[in-house]
């Protein structure tokens, strides 16, 4: 009879339990979906408040949208709402955790509209 030698057992926390092992007993990085859709949500955002901005007021030529709220909506706001948007853009090229930022993004948000 050949003797077996025991099996090394891999402590495994409850968040990598579905993620696969590399040769090396390693937990494999990978991208979930949850990742990518929070990545392209940024994007949404960011050409939305660029493009929306751009569009809307017919890249800073519209007299209408400054005069219904000369505070908010001055060339200045919304220069400023398309500043918002590279932010947004930003956000999305960071690989880390960024829910926090997320949040703030949320927050900001909340307040503003």
């Amino acid at each position: 009879m050949r003797h077996q030698s025991p099996k090394l057992v891999v402590h495994r926390t409850l968040r990598d339990k579905a993620a696969p092992l590399t040769s090396n007993g390693r937990v494999r990085q990978r991208k979930d979906m949850t990742t990518n859709l929070v990545k392209a949500g940024f994007i949404a955002a960011g050409l939305m408040n660029i493009g929306g901005v751009l569009l809307f007021s017919r890249a800073f030529t519209n007299t209408a949208i400054n005069n219904a709220d000369p505070v908010v909506m001055s060339n200045f706001g919304l220069l400023m709402i398309a500043v918002w948007g590279l932010a947004y853009l930003g956000a999305a090229a960071i690989n880390a955790n960024i829910k926090w930022l997320a949040g703030a993004f949320a927050l900001e948000k909340l307040v503003y509209v």
